[in-house]
């Protein structure tokens, strides 16, 4: 009895150390870009404040593309839940399977959500971002995307936090 309750115990703490080096292992954008060296840090910088090839929302939900014609989208930004989930529909699956970075910004108040297969069709994802407002939302943001590590088609993507202080998106 006493060797089951130590193999049981033994299983518990290794998985709860391997649970908060995944938690460790979601990063700030800065954080990343810290760590990162030469053509890596290049890329993400690119990525997050360059112009890649874009595809975005406006306020009234309509679709603004910033892109030369002939490449494919690299960058996906939205805005709140509603934006994400209209992403998601047939209309837009052409243009966000090439993305290599998703940005998803968490309206202020709003509970973030996101499920793995809501992430299916971006087959060349390299960077998740989650921008957020409020500190207090941190913790939930860092469980679910934890989980989403786990997640076999998205153990390569690295999972980012950014902190914004307004609804601009800028640091303030």
């Amino acid at each position: 009895m006493k060797s089951i309750i130590c193999i049981v115990l033994f299983f518990a703490l290794c998985f709860g150390f391997k649970a908060q080096a995944q938690e460790a292992s979601i990063k700030t954008v800065s954080e990343e870009l810290e760590t990162l060296q030469g053509d890596a840090k290049e890329k993400l910088e690119f990525l997050m404040y360059g112009s890649p090839p874009k595809l975005l929302f406006d306020e009234a939900d309509k679709p603004v593309y910033l892109w030369n014609t002939d490449k494919k989208i690299e960058n996906v930004e939205i805005t709140g839940k509603g934006q994400f989930d209209f992403l998601l529909s047939d209309t837009y699956a052409n243009d966000y399977r090439n993305t290599k970075i998703l940005v998803l910004r968490i309206k202020k108040s709003e509970i973030f959500d996101l499920k793995s297969e809501e992430l299916k069709f971006f087959n060349s994802l390299e960077y998740l971002v989650v921008q957020f407002e409020e500190e207090n939302s941190r913790p939930s943001i860092l469980n679910q995307l934890t989980s989403l590590k786990l997640v076999e088609k998205l153990k390569d993507v690295n999972f980012l936090l950014e902190k914004i202080d307004n609804e601009d998106g800028h640091e303030g």
